[in-house]
C-alpha cells in the first residue's frame, strides 16, 4: 500500500478504538464498576447485544469508507478491534467465577457460567456477522465492486459476508458462494482442531496463574493465527468467513467442554478448572474475528484468482 493508503488504514483503526471506548463503553459498561464487559453482568443483556450490533454496524460502515478500498473486510476487522478494546476497560472472567454476575442469590456454578458463555458467544458472533454484512454492502455501494481493491489486484478474494452459503448481501453481484461448501467445512474443521490444540498447549504453563486481559487476548490471537495459518494451506478459501466460523466453533466447544469438566470445587475460587473460562466471550469472538481476517490478509498472495486475466480472456474462443 502507498503511504496515503496506510494512513487511511491507521485512521480507520483509530476511529474504531475511539468509537468503542467512548460510546461503546456507555452502552456496554457492566452494572458493577469492577465487573467485566459481558452480557451476564449487564443490566439488560439482550439490549446490550443490540446496542453493540448497531455500534458495530456504524463502525464497520465508517471504517469501510476510510480503508475499504485498500483492505478487504476492513470494517469487520475494525469492529473486532473496537469490541476487544472496550472489553479491556472492564474486569476479567475472575469476577464471574467469584460472584456469578453479582446476583443476589450468590455465585453461579462454574458449569452454568460455561454454558452461558457458549450461548453468549453465538450472540457476539451474530454481532460480528452484522458488521461483516454492512462492510460488504458499503464496499459495493461506494467502490462499485463486490469487495475491496483486493479483487482488482488479482488475489481473488471476496468479503466475509459474501461467502456465507445461501446468503446474498451484494444484491446479485455474487450469486453463489465463492468457496465450495466442502472446502469451507474442511477449513473450519482443520482450523478448529488446530486452534483448540494450540490453545490447550499455550495454557498449560498458566494453569495456576491469575486471569489477566493481556494473557486472555494473547491466547486467542495466537491460537487463531496458527490455526488459520495451517487451515489456509490445507484447505484454501476465498474469504475470512470460514476462519471466523471456526472461531465460534472453538469458543462453543471450549466452553462446552468446560461445562462438562467443572464438576468439583477448584483449588482456588478465582482460578478456573478449564483454561477456556479465562477468556470472556466478547474477547474470544472479537479478537478471534480480527485475527482470522488478518490471517487472510497474510496469505492472500498465495491464493490464485479464479477470474481469467485480460490476456487469457482475449485468447479464449468466443
Amino acid at each position: 500500500m502507498s503511504l496515503l493508503e496506510r494512513g487511511a488504514v491507521w485512521l480507520a483503526w483509530s476511529v474504531a478504538g475511539a468509537l468503542f471506548l467512548t460510546v461503546g463503553w456507555m452502552a456496554m459498561a457492566p452494572a458493577d464498576p469492577v465487573g467485566p464487559v459481558c452480557v451476564l453482568t449487564s443490566r439488560a443483556g439482550v439490549a446490550m447485544l443490540l446496542e453493540a450490533a448497531a455500534l458495530a454496524a456504524v463502525c464497520s460502515a465508517v471504517c469501510t469508507l476510510i480503508a475499504g478500498r485498500s483492505l478487504i473486510d476492513a470494517g469487520t476487522f475494525a469492529s473486532g478491534i473496537g469490541l476487544t478494546l472496550v472489553s479491556l476497560r472492564g474486569g476479567t472472567a475472575e469476577y464471574l467465577l467469584l460472584y456469578g454476575g453479582g446476583s443476589a442469590g450468590g455465585p453461579l456454578p462454574a458449569s452454568a457460567v460455561a454454558v452461558r458463555f457458549a450461548a453468549v458467544s453465538v450472540g457476539w458472533f451474530t454481532v460480528m456477522m452484522i458488521a461483516a454484512g454492512v462492510s460488504c454492502v458499503v464496499g459495493r455501494w461506494c467502490f462499485g465492486m463486490a469487495a475491496s481493491g483486493a479483487i482488482d489486484r488479482g488475489f481473488g478474494l471476496v468479503p466475509c459476508a459474501a461467502d456465507i452459503p445461501k446468503v446474498d448481501v451484494t444484491a446479485g453481484t455474487i450469486r453463489t458462494p465463492a468457496t465450495p461448501l466442502s472446502d469451507g467445512l474442511l477449513h473450519v474443521g482443520v482450523a478448529s482442531g488446530v486452534g483448540l490444540l494450540v490453545f490447550l498447549v499455550l495454557t498449560a504453563p498458566a494453569a495456576t496463574r491469575a486471569i489477566e486481559h493481556g494473557q486472555s487476548c494473547f491466547l486467542v490471537v495466537a491460537s487463531v493465527w496458527l490455526a488459520c495459518y495451517v487451515a489456509h494451506r490445507v484447505a484454501p478459501v476465498r474469504s475470512a468467513f470460514w476462519s471466523v466460523l471456526s472461531v465460534l466453533v472453538m469458543a462453543v466447544a471450549g466452553y462446552g467442554w468446560s461445562a462438562l469438566r467443572s464438576g468439583g470445587a477448584p483449588a482456588l475460587p478465582n482460578i478456573p478448572e478449564s483454561p477456556f473460562m479465562r477468556v470472556l466471550p466478547i474477547q474470544f469472538i472479537a479478537a478471534g474475528t480480527a485475527t482470522a481476517i488478518s490471517g487472510l490478509w497474510s496469505v492472500q498472495v498465495s491464493i490464485p484468482s479464479h477470474e481469467p486475466s485480460t490476456a487469457e480472456s482475449r485468447n479464449q474462443p468466443h
